[in-house]
């Protein structure tokens, strides 16, 4: 795709504006991540709590509560915010490429008109 200098320096406004939604979207992906986490592990430290009083070994606990329903479904809450959170720092990363080859571009574009 060939475009003008003009082309070049609207793609690179599209592109920043894209890469400050990106990492606006990044930091509540960030928020909602350590909310999850934090409830994921709050909940597995009760549940061993009540396990440990009830008298379960200490060694057994931990296998015993992964196959708990609750437990499970917050982990996978917290696993899928992990996974959009590490998607956006790699668009994050992709949009910062993105940008450096349009500016790139634009440079060696307008430069064209210096030597004329």
């Amino acid at each position: 795709m060939n475009l003008d200098g003009i082309d070049l320096m609207n793609r690179g406004e599209e592109l920043t504006e894209e890469l400050n939604n990106t990492i606006d979207n990044y930091e509540k992906a960030g928020i909602k991540l350590a909310e999850l986490d934090r409830d994921y592990k709050v909940l597995y430290r009760k549940k061993a709590l009540v396990e440990m009083a009830s008298g379960m070994k200490i060694t057994f606990i931990s296998q015993f509560l992964v196959g708990d329903e609750e437990i499970a479904e917050k982990r996978f809450k917290r696993d899928c915010a992990e996974t959009k959170y590490r998607t956006l720092g790699e668009k994050i990363n992709a949009l910062k490429l993105q940008l450096r080859l349009n500016d790139s571009a634009t440079v060696r574009e307008w430069s064209r008109y210096d030597s004329d």
